[in-house]
């Protein structure tokens, strides 16, 4: 965290405000804090609006955290739960029905909700058609092989985890606010933890949808929990929660006034951060089998899930569709599901694999690496059943331009084109005269000593034929540029 937030209590109107030494929301209602000034941003209102690029690596690593700390019984943001939900225009939990703060679209702007995510398609077209050549890779195909140790999987899950990213990056969400402006929602790597990454996208989503954003109200929501009828004093700073409240000797003095630590917001309550997630996997014996700080697999599963995250619920794939489950499964495979519910879904769907990394026996490294395969079976079909869905959306737009999912097959060259290419030949089979002959058999020294121009009109007048047509080369099953005809 950046910046340091004061929030004290209003005894009087039983209220709070809300300070920070961030200079941006400088203005003249400031405190001083130990020689450094605070503003106040209660009332610090921004608006504004744009088109939003998604990131999975971001995406998956929330994904991650949120549900390893469920696992653990660990307290969850409830903007950690919106974030994970911006891209939702169908479920219960969907952005048109939920007020939902992560959110970068302004309800009031969008007049045809149903098929928001299909008008995003169409506005992006021209892009997806322009990389179908890239995006419909064949060879990343095997990756629906039942064999476990497939050739070369490395560097084919390295190509398809490209793919996934670039297909991802392609499509710009739009606000329909006419700006141009474009916001990368990308956390900073290593820079920025989860807390003060969803502090920076929430105002700069907010800043931008249109609406109005109070940042006052958005710090009291993160750290409400913290506060109680005994609390007039709260300050954030380093990942850090202090309250006048003394529940230990560990403080800190601000203008004279002691402080006491009751949580660590990164790690307190036993929160666990990706980094730390990350290094478990690959550091824990069974696990580190597949996730080793060397192959990047755990960083692959991470960009896996969030792909999974963006579109789970885009309305591309709904229920009970199978690809609609299999979305869901990959965004949750690091949580724990009872038996009965994969019974359940088993007897519902054939296609059904269970990938719940808890619910298998990780110490069997055969287990472990079938798990592996599955993840990417199911992924690669995913993939490939998402490019042509936007296939078919893209060829209802241009149907002409639009690239066919079934492998192109060569078109038939037109007569013209073929003695084009006949000569092409021909200029090739020159060369190797040239170099046999040391005549150029179309020079005037070649002429002279055969005494005929295969290229001249008397020879045309003679044979009836074109020397260079395919029916000459067929009847004389000679090419007349090679030393064989000029010999005859």
């Amino acid at each position: 965290m950046r910046y340091n937030y004061f929030i004290s209590k209003n005894k009087k109107k039983k209220t709070f405000n809300t300070y920070t030494n961030n200079p941006k929301y400088s203005n003249n209602k400031f405190i001083i804090l130990n020689n450094r000034k605070y503003y106040n941003i209660n009332n610090n209102y921004l608006q504004g609006g744009t088109y939003y690029k998604p990131d999975i690596l971001s995406l998956g690593k929330i994904s991650i955290e949120r549900d390893i700390n469920l696992l653990n019984s660990n307290y969850i943001q409830p903007d950690i739960n919106g974030y994970l939900h911006i891209f939702d225009f169908i479920s219960k939990h969907n952005i048109w029905v939920n007020n939902n703060d992560m959110s970068f679209i302004n309800n009031d702007n969008i007049l045809d909700k149903k098929s928001y995510f299909n008008n995003i398609i169409n506005n992006n077209c021209d892009k997806i058609i322009e990389n179908m050549d890239i995006l419909y890779d064949n060879e990343i195909k095997l990756l629906l092989s039942d064999e476990i140790d497939i050739k070369s999987k490395k560097k084919i899950h390295n190509k398809l985890i490209n793919n996934l990213i670039l297909l991802s990056e392609i499509i710009l969400f739009d606000n329909y606010n006419g700006n141009d402006d474009i916001i990368d929602l990308k956390m900073l790597d290593k820079e920025e933890n989860t807390s003060d990454y969803l502090i920076r996208i929430k105002e700069e989503l907010s800043k931008k949808k249109g609406g109005n954003y109070n940042n006052n109200n958005n710090i009291l929501k993160k750290y409400y929990k913290y506060i109680n009828n005994n609390t007039d004093t709260l300050f954030i700073t380093n990942n850090k929660i202090y309250t006048n409240v003394k529940n230990n000797n560990n403080n800190i003095i601000i203008n004279n006034k002691k402080l006491y630590l009751i949580n660590n917001i990164q790690n307190g309550g036993g929160y666990i951060t990706y980094d730390i997630i990350k290094y478990n996997y690959e550091n824990t014996e069974g696990l580190s089998t597949i996730f080793t700080n060397t192959n990047n697999n755990f960083i692959k599963l991470t960009y896996i899930i969030g792909f999974c995250n963006l579109f789970r619920f885009s309305g591309l794939f709904k229920y009970p569709n199978s690809t609609f489950f299999i979305l869901n499964d990959i965004s949750h495979c690091l949580q724990t599901q009872s038996l009965e519910k994969i019974e359940n879904r088993i007897s519902k769907d054939k296609e059904f694999r269970n990938i719940f990394l808890y619910t298998i026996d990780i110490s069997d490294e055969n287990n472990l690496k079938l798990w592996e395969h599955d993840i990417y079976y199911l992924i690669t079909k995913i993939y490939f059943d998402i490019l042509d869905k936007l296939i078919k959306i893209c060829k209802k737009i241009s149907p002409k331009t639009t690239k066919t999912t079934k492998k192109t097959k060569t078109p038939k060259t037109p007569p013209a084109l073929k003695i084009k290419k006949e000569k092409t030949k021909k200029t090739d089979i020159k060369k190797e005269t040239v170099a046999k002959t040391k005549m150029n058999p179309l020079s005037n020294e070649f002429v002279a000593k055969t005494k005929m121009n295969p290229l001249s009109n008397e020879f045309v007048a003679k044979t009836k034929m074109n020397p260079l047509s395919n029916e000459f080369v067929a009847k004389t099953k000679m090419n007349p540029l090679s030393n064989e005809f000029v010999a005859k």
